[in-house]
């Protein structure tokens, strides 16, 4: 028994090295390739044992170091940007495993993937330990004074997202930047998010309108101090439809800049009253009125 798995062991191998069965069978190959007479019995088991598990050949074949077979080839996933569990988690689907971690100074995002060894996209054996390279993560830019989508952009370039928040200021500065959480020069985590506020310019308050008729929500908002508002009416009516605001975006009480378009729902009126809940408004555009 031990004489057939040494001979169909030594068959194996010497398939793998390129050898004809009739080179392979040689008594000078065959006690070059199997030197301990139980070698191939105990390197046959292990190989059946890897085979009935599914294990992927990693070109080793077993403890001696025997090729046992051509190696698939696979490519090193695009991990630019990934967080380093997303990278681990893309590897293993790949046939690849996790190598050294080291950080790098690449201006990517603490944290995040910046380049790999070997390479992304490169083709490698299946098995093979690819090394990852994280960013140490680049200051927050200062963006205080941009015009917002400016600022955006320039955050994006940073892996960096934005948050606005729009608050009351001076006349000619709507949508300019006018601070910025983190500051700029601070070193954020991976991921952060900069919340910046911007200025709406000059600004009044919303009145409210609701239960007014549209005649009289247009006199309410040319009435606002400093205000130059403007209503439209998303409903079909005309100025002087029949029927009353039953809703308005933005809602009252909230700052708006100077010029800003309020936007009224009206629901016609049924015998003087507004009808309830369940009466439909008639369907439309937004129609300027005023």
């Amino acid at each position: 028994m031990v004489a057939m798995t040494n001979f169909l062991y030594t068959l194996l191998i010497g398939r793998s090295a390129g050898l004809s069965p009739a080179e392979t069978t040689r008594p000078a190959l065959l006690s070059s390739l199997v030197p301990n007479p139980g070698m191939g019995l105990a390197l046959g088991a292990v190989m059946v044992r890897q085979a009935a598990a599914g294990q992927p050949s990693d070109g080793a074949g077993g403890p001696s170091g025997v090729p046992s077979g051509p190696v698939r080839q696979v490519q090193v996933p695009d991990l630019r940007r990934a967080r380093l569990r997303d990278a681990i988690a893309d590897l293993q689907d790949a046939g690849l495993r996790e190598g050294a971690v080291r950080e790098t100074e690449a201006d990517v995002a603490r944290g995040a993937v910046a380049a790999t060894d070997p390479p992304m996209f490169a083709v490698v054996p299946r098995g093979s330990a690819v090394d990852l390279y994280l960013g140490a993560g680049s200051a927050v830019p200062d963006v205080v004074g941009m015009p917002v989508a400016d600022a955006e952009r320039v955050l994006a370039r940073h892996d960096l997202s934005a948050r606005v928040q729009r608050i009351p200021g001076e006349e000619g500065t709507a949508g300019i930047v006018r601070s910025q959480t983190p500051a700029a020069g601070d070193l954020p985590p991976a991921a952060v998010t900069v919340t910046l506020q911007v200025s709406m310019g000059l600004t009044c308050t919303v009145p409210s309108l609701v239960g007014l008729t549209l005649p009289q929500a247009i006199e309410a908002v040319h009435r606002v101090e400093g205000g130059r508002l403007r209503v439209v009416n998303a409903n079909e009516w005309g100025r002087n439809a029949d029927g009353v605001v039953i809703r308005q975006r933005p809602a009252a009480g909230e700052p708006v800049a100077v010029d800003a378009v309020i936007r009224v729902d009206l629901r016609e009126l049924l015998n003087g009253h507004v009808p309830g809940p369940g009466a439909a408004a008639r369907p439309g555009g937004e129609h300027p009125v005023a």
